[in-house]
């Protein structure tokens, strides 16, 4: 079967240090690439924490790859480096 991928989106949680929710979210940007998708969706959170006057936090992500370009061990596409800089 072949994939088509005409929008994709993202969604995350974000827990206090009791692992009770404080918020979730999701939202799409149309077909763009898979890392840009997670690098915006850990750019949202970092706003919605803002928002929350969040002022430690840990960032989790199932993509190493994320991880590594926010972390600048991994160069991110011109379209993510946005995300990537927040």
């Amino acid at each position: 079967m072949e994939w088509e991928h005409k929008s994709l989106s993202y969604g995350d949680v974000a827990r206090d240090e009791n692992g009770e929710v404080l918020f979730a979210y999701t939202g799409s940007r149309g077909a763009r690439s898979v890392m840009y998708q997670e690098l915006k969706a850990i750019e949202q959170g970092l706003h919605k924490c803002k928002d929350f006057l969040v002022r430690k936090l840990v960032v989790v992500s199932d993509s190493l790859k994320a991880i590594n370009a926010l972390n600048s061990k991994e160069n991110a596409s011109w379209e993510t480096n946005r995300a990537a800089d927040y």
